[in-house]
Formats: structure tokens, C-alpha cells, sequence
């Protein structure tokens, strides 16, 4: 839990931030870029585009010597505030930065958004090889609780991932399409 101290000093600290993300960069809601007010090196100068990907694919641009991601300072440019909660990209497109694909959301909703690649061995989410039976079957991951949810045995992978993009449209009503 906060302390009263400890709140003022964040609000304080975004307020500083806000302040130079002003100063440095000028926002274009329409590309989603950042483009640099003043020149603060030589890799840094003005009317460059700011931004360098992380490791994770999304945009991050370094205000007083700690990095932000480009999404987040968006909203803080266009609104005024810090995100409460995940900003998301609609188009789950990570260098995206436009405020048309920009939404603040809860983390479970967010979460929601997970793309295939990586999820399942198999390429498609929800689908997993049973080596036991021989056949694949299908699984979610119930947002609110966590746990794993079975939702059967299928002859092919494409059924099983189709088991759970039925599953996932009936229970992940925030955005039940899948990024495929």
C-alpha cells in the first residue's frame, strides 16, 4: 500500500515527465510518432523521429536518463495522465503508436490479446499434442481465475484450435478474436 509521501512523489514524478516529454517531442496522434523538439546529441537531433524498439518490439524513448515506452507517454501527452492501467494496441502491432490504436485497459483484458506465436508447439493457440492418446487436444486459461480449463480431445489440431476460439469468444468478451 502507498503512503501519502510516496503517492506526492509519483504524482511529482510524472508531472516532471510530462514536462519534458513537452519540452523534447512533439507527438503526432495521426503516425504515432514522436518527433524531437531540440537536439540533445548527435544521434539525437531535432525534427529526428524518437523512439528505439526494445527487445519486446515495442517503442521506448529515454526522458532524464530512464526509458518509457513510446505508448505510454502517447496517452500521457494526449491526456494528460498516466495510464491506470495496460495500454493497449488494438492492432496488436507493438511499433504502433497511433492514438487510434491506442486504449487503456485492465491487465486481464489485456491479456487477452495474446497472439498465437509462441503460445502452442503446434502454431495455433489452444491446440496441444496429446502424446499419451495420440490425438490433440484443447485448453484455455480462465482470466479470472487462472486455471487451466480443459475443452477436449480432438482428431486434428485445427478442430482443437477451433474448440478454443469458440471457448475464447464466449468468455473473453473484451476481445474474442484471435491476432492469427
Amino acid at each position: 500500500m502507498s503512503r501519502p509521501g510516496q503517492l506526492t512523489r509519483k504524482i511529482e514524478r510524472i508531472e516532471q515527465i510530462r514536462g519534458r516529454l513537452f519540452e523534447l517531442f512533439e507527438y503526432n496522434p495521426e503516425t504515432g510518432d514522436f518527433t524531437r523538439k531540440v537536439t540533445v546529441a548527435h544521434n539525437a537531433m531535432k525534427g529526428f523521429i524518437a523512439g528505439c524498439p526494445a527487445k519486446n518490439g515495442y517503442l521506448r524513448i529515454r526522458i532524464s536518463g530512464k526509458y518509457y515506452y513510446n505508448h505510454r507517454l502517447a496517452w500521457l501527452y494526449q491526456f494528460g495522465e498516466w495510464p491506470a492501467g495496460d495500454v493497449d494496441h488494438i492492432n496488436g502491432i507493438r511499433d504502433d503508436n497511433c492514438l487510434s490504436n491506442l486504449r487503456c485497459v485492465s491487465r486481464s483484458e489485456n491479456l487477452q490479446n495474446r497472439s498465437a506465436k509462441g503460445a502452442a508447439k503446434s502454431g495455433l493457440m489452444g491446440a496441444y499434442f496429446d502424446k499419451n492418446t495420440g490425438r490433440w487436444y484443447s485448453k484455455a486459461q480462465c482470466i479470472e481465475t487462472g486455471r487451466q480449463i480443459g475443452l477436449g480431445h480432438y482428431d486434428t489440431k485445427e478442430d482443437a484450435h477451433e474448440a478454443y476460439r469458440a471457448w475464447k469468444r464466449e468468455n473473453h468478451t473484451f476481445q474474442p478474436e484471435l491476432r492469427q
